[in-house]
C-alpha cells in the first residue's frame, strides 16, 4: 500500500488523481507550520535539529507522509519550494556538499530546533568535517561550558574571532558568558568583513580557555553554580569612549518629505543644511584640533558611517561615494553646501580636505533616511530622490541591527557601536577580528559589548603599529 501512495502523489500524477494534490497540500504544510510555531505542541519534524542528521546519513530519500497521503522526496521539495523561499535550502545542501565547517553547519541550522540545547552542536558534529580539536559529547556538560568549548572549537578552525559578533543586540537574560555566540543569531563572515574588507585585527588570533572568578556584580550569568571558563584573547587597546548620541539626542527626521508618517516627533525637526552631522559634532564634543595620535587618519566620517549603518556591510561605502557623486542632483547640491561645510569646519577645528568635504556633503545627502531608518527602521525615498540613491525602493534595517548609535573616544576618533555600549567602555582590536570590539571592564575582567567600526583603524592600521614595536598588545579576559 505504501508503495503505490507513493507512486499516486508523484508531482506528475497528482493533479490527475487527486484534483491539484499539489495546491491542497502546499495549503496543509502552511497550516502545519502556522500551527508549530503557534502552539507548544512541537515544531514540524522538517525544522527538528536532528532530522539533519538523519537525513544526511540516509542512503535513500524519505517518504513525506501527510495524511493519507505518501509524497516522494523530490515531489515535496517543489511543494516547500515558493517563488520568494526555499524551506529546503540545508536539505539540498547537505546532499551537494562534502567537507563541510561546523561554522557553516550552524548558519544554516539555526532555524532549526532542538529540546536540548546541547543538541545544537552535537547533531552537527557528524556532518562536520574533522576540526582543529575534538568534541566528545557529553550531555552530563552544562549548556555553557559546551557553548564555550564550541566556540573555541570554532575560533581555531576558522582561526579568527568574528564567530564572537552574533546578533546581541537580541540577547536577553545572562546564562553564557557575554563572549559565547547565540548560536541561532550568527551573522555570516562577509557581513563582518564587508565589501569592503575590514580587518582591523589582520593577524592569526591567539585565544584560550581559562578559568574565571565569579564576581556577582558584573557576571552575566548571574548566580549559576558553574562558572563558565573565560575566554583569554590577544588585543591591542586602542581607546575609551567618552561621549556617545543616543536616539533621542538625534534630530528627528524631515516630516515634511514623509506625511504619511505617523509617528509623532516632539522635538524640532530638520530645518537646516548639515543639521544632523553638527548635532553629532556638538553632542560628541570632539576637538578635532589637537593631533591624532600614531599619525593616524582622524577625519569625522559621519557620512561614511551613515551608510555603514544603512548599508551594514552588503553594499561597498568606497564604491557608493564615488558613485553618488557622479550623479547630477549630487553635484547641484555640493555646490549648494560650499559656505556651510566652511562654518562646520570652522566651528569644530576640522581640517577641510576634499576627503573631509565629500564625506559632510555625504552626510547631508542621507542624513534624511539615516534619522528615519534609525527612529523607524524603514525609509523610501522620494520619486525626485532615487536617482541619486540608485532607484533603490526602500532601505530596510531589520529590528536585530537597527539600533545603532556613535561614540566618540579620548583621542577623538568617532565610530558607530551598538546601542548598549556605554561611556567608559573601551575599544580593542583583538588579534584576528575583522573589527573592533567594544569591552566592558570588570574587576580586572570583561564583557563583550560588541563590535565597531571606527575608520582610521579598520584596515589592520593598528597592527601594522604593533608589528613596528610602537604599541604593546596585551591580554583580556572575557566573562
Amino acid at each position: 500500500m505504501g508503495s503505490q501512495l507513493v507512486h499516486c502523489a508523484k508531482s506528475g500524477l497528482a493533479a490527475l488523481e487527486h484534483g491539484n494534490l499539489a495546491a491542497k497540500l502546499s495549503v496543509t504544510l502552511q497550516d502545519m507550520e502556522f500551527e508549530s510555531a503557534r502552539s507548544s505542541a512541537g515544531e514540524v519534524w522538517w525544522k527538528r535539529l536532528w532530522v539533519i542528521q538523519e537525513f544526511s546519513c540516509a542512503k535513500v530519500y524519505p517518504t513525506v507522509y501527510l495524511g493519507p497521503h505518501a509524497i516522494g522526496w523530490e515531489f515535496f521539495g517543489q511543494l516547500m519550494h515558493t517563488n520568494t523561499h526555499d524551506r529546503l535550502t540545508l536539505f539540498h545542501h547537505l546532499r551537494t556538499q562534502e567537507d563541510q565547517n561546523l561554522l557553516d553547519l550552524l548558519f544554516m541550522a539555526k532555524i532549526f530546533h532542538c529540546s536540548d540545547p546541547r543538541d545544537r552542536i552535537y547533531a552537527l558534529l557528524g556532518l562536520a568535517k574533522e576540526g582543529p580539536m575534538r568534541i566528545v559529547p557529553d550531555y552530563s556538560k552544562p549548556v555553557a561550558e559546551v557553548y564555550a568549548e564550541a566556540t573555541l572549537y570554532l575560533i581555531k578552525e576558522e582561526q579568527n574571532v568574528d564567530v564572537l559578533l552574533d546578533d546581541r543586540l537580541m540577547r536577553t537574560g545572562g546564562e553564557y558568558p557575554s563572549w559565547v555566540p547565540d548560536l541561532t543569531g550568527l551573522r555570516l563572515r562577509d557581513a563582518i568583513r564587508t565589501v569592503d574588507g575590514y580587518a582591523a585585527g589582520d593577524a592569526l588570533p591567539e585565544v584560550d580557555l581559562v578559568d574565571a572568578s565569579h564576581n556577582a556584580a558584573c557576571s552575566p550569568y548571574g548566580s549559576i553554580s558553574t562558572v563558565p571558563k573565560a575566554l583569554r584573547i590577544k588585543a591591542l587597546h586602542f581607546d575609551r569612549i567618552v561621549s556617545r548620541t543616543t536616539e533621542s539626542t538625534l534630530p528627528a527626521p524631515d516630516i515634511s518629505r514623509r506625511p504619511i508618517m505617523t509617528r509623532h516627533f516632539s522635538k524640532p525637526t530638520l530645518s537646516e543644511p548639515l543639521q544632523t552631522a553638527r548635532q553629532i559634532l556638538e553632542q560628541l564634543k570632539v576637538d578635532f584640533t589637537k593631533p591624532a595620535p600614531y599619525g593616524l587618519d582622524r577625519s569625522p566620517s559621519i557620512g561614511y558611517l551613515m551608510l555603514e549603518y544603512l548599508f551594514g556591510g552588503s553594499r561597498s561605502v568606497v564604491a557608493e561615494y564615488e558613485r553618488v557623486g557622479r550623479q547630477k542632483p549630487c553635484q547641484a547640491h555640493i555646490q549648494s553646501l560650499k559656505l556651510d561645510l566652511l562654518k562646520v569646519a570652522a566651528n569644530f577645528g576640522i581640517d577641510l580636505t576634499d576627503a573631509v568635504k565629500d564625506d559632510l556633503t555625504m552626510s547631508a545627502l542621507w542624513e534624511s533616511v539615516f534619522l528615519w531608518t534609525r527612529h523607524t527602521r524603514t525609509y523610501t525615498p522620494d520619486d525626485s530622490l532615487r536617482e541619486v540613491w540608485g532607484g533603490q525602493q526602500m532601505y530596510q534595517v531589520p529590528a536585530k541591527t537597527y539600533k545603532k548609535d556613535l561614540f566618540a573616544t579620548s583621542s577623538g576618533f568617532i565610530g558607530l557601536g551598538p546601542e548598549s555600549l556605554d561611556v567608559g567602555d573601551i575599544v580593542v582590536v583583538p588579534f584576528g577580528a575583522s573589527r573592533p570590539f567594544i569591552l566592558r571592564e570588570c574587576e580586572g575582567q570583561n564583557l563583550l559589548v560588541g563590535d565597531a567600526v571606527v575608520p582610521g583603524i579598520m584596515s589592520g592600521q593598528l597592527m601594522n603599529l604593533y608589528r613596528e614595536g610602537t604599541i604593546p598588545a596585551q591580554d583580556y579576559y572575557l566573562i
